[in-house]
């Protein structure tokens, strides 16, 4: 059996950025997929799940970061080139992360907001 057999790689979660990789989803049902970032561009990309089953696609760089500590701030660019900077709390166990801010670049599209906290469910980067 491969769980037994210790053959899955152990979560990195050394930095806010590194547990920010994985797979999340909201209280409302919505599920987000983070990509490890280029090495090169330092671009991560991200799929998002709505609970309809459509998927919306976008990449992310991370802007700052508390290494030691659990504050992460990063970019999300959306395909038709709109980007918002984010600030999330994700603490050492990187079980939940806690959302407290969007900043826009231009007034925010319109619609439901989205709730603030996420819930790691496991390291896949796609659905």
């Amino acid at each position: 059996m491969c769980i037994l057999s210790g053959c899955y790689a152990k979560r990195d979660l050394s930095s806010p950025s590194k547990r920010l990789v994985g797979h999340w989803v909201t209280s409302l049902g919505y599920n987000a997929y983070y990509s490890e970032p280029d090495p090169q561009t330092k671009q991560g990309a991200i799929v998002s799940v709505n609970k309809d089953g459509t998927q919306d696609r976008s990449s992310y760089k991370v802007t700052d970061e508390d290494v030691a500590g659990e504050r992460v701030v990063y970019t999300v660019t959306l395909p038709d080139g709109f980007a918002h900077s984010f600030t999330s709390f994700i603490p050492k166990d990187g079980q939940t992360r806690r959302l407290v801010n969007g900043v826009y670049d231009e007034p925010p599209p319109s619609g439901p907001r989205r709730p603030n906290i996420l819930t790691y469910v496991d390291a896949k980067t796609q659905p």
